[in-house]
């Protein structure tokens, strides 16, 4: 058997392994990028309540960080109803559940 013909044999027995384990881990990776992003887009709520709420302090002569401190939890509220609305209106499938049964699935058809 000459280097190719080993060549072609591992890659056909190796190869369906690799795909096999290729797809879970690009739709983790989709999963996680989806999570980060709504997790940024929270922050940026809660940063913006924070901004607003110590602006709102200043401009009235308050303490800003009795205000800050109150604006940026309803800040991440705000950015929680956004992204669970979003989650409503345009529902997507990112849930790493999904991808273990459709590998147990995918699995039991290879047998």
């Amino acid at each position: 058997m000459d280097e190719e013909q080993a060549e072609a044999a591992a890659h056909a027995i190796l190869g369906p392994g690799r795909q096999a384990q290729e797809e879970p881990r690009h739709k983790k990776v989709k999963v996680m990028t989806h999570a980060r992003r709504e997790q940024r887009l929270v922050g940026g709520f809660g940063l913006l309540g924070l901004v607003v709420a110590a602006a709102m302090a200043f401009f009235m002569h308050k303490n800003a960080l009795a205000f800050g401190g109150i604006g940026a939890p309803m800040g991440v509220v705000v950015g929680r109803l956004i992204v669970s609305w979003s989650r409503l209106v345009s529902p997507r499938n990112y849930s790493i559940k999904r991808t273990q049964t459709e590998r147990a699935t995918q699995a039991v058809e290879n047998l």
